[in-house]
């Protein structure tokens, strides 16, 4: 009988300062209407994101390219709709949940740590997903995180 491989997980580990405090940037990842500013991998793109905040409340991230149509991703990501369930939600300190995207990644973790700084929030993301997906989710989420940036600091959120 031959023994089915083994996906091997690994942590993707993340930290970015944003200039806001930390209530403001908790609630940009929980508000429904800030994370559609911000929660998409490219400029000048958009979501619209369904979200039911409490612990086993569903979520769901529709991310849309600037020509308004479904984002094509070039690294095998067939579908740009993202969704899963809030695991840990601790306000404003901490938020984990599940992370999928059918065809393209079955069952990840999310998790991330809110810090009060000086200058204003720290966040660490840590995402528990297979190893050979890391690379095009860190992409992802720096992207994400530079769109958050912006809105930020433009007041959009």
């Amino acid at each position: 009988m031959t023994k089915a491989p083994e996906i091997q997980l690994a942590v993707l580990s993340i930290h970015h300062d944003f200039d806001a405090p930390i209530q403001r940037v908790f609630e940009a990842f929980t508000d429904p209407h800030k994370m559609s500013q911000w929660f998409f991998g490219y400029p000048g793109g958009s979501a619209k994101v369904e979200n039911e905040l409490v612990v086993g409340g569903k979520y769901r991230i529709e991310m849309i390219h600037p020509s308004k149509q479904l984002a094509d991703s070039k690294d095998s990501c067939d579908s740009p709709v993202h969704y899963g369930e809030y695991l840990e939600i601790d306000p404003p300190k901490r938020l984990r949940f599940t992370w999928i995207n059918d065809g393209f990644v079955s069952y990840s973790e999310v998790a991330i740590e809110f810090q009060s700084i000086d200058t204003g929030t720290r966040i660490h993301l840590a995402h528990k997903l297979p190893a050979d997906l890391q690379s095009i989710h860190q992409e992802g989420w720096n992207a994400c995180f530079s769109n958050l940036r912006i809105a930020l600091s433009e007041r959009k959120i």
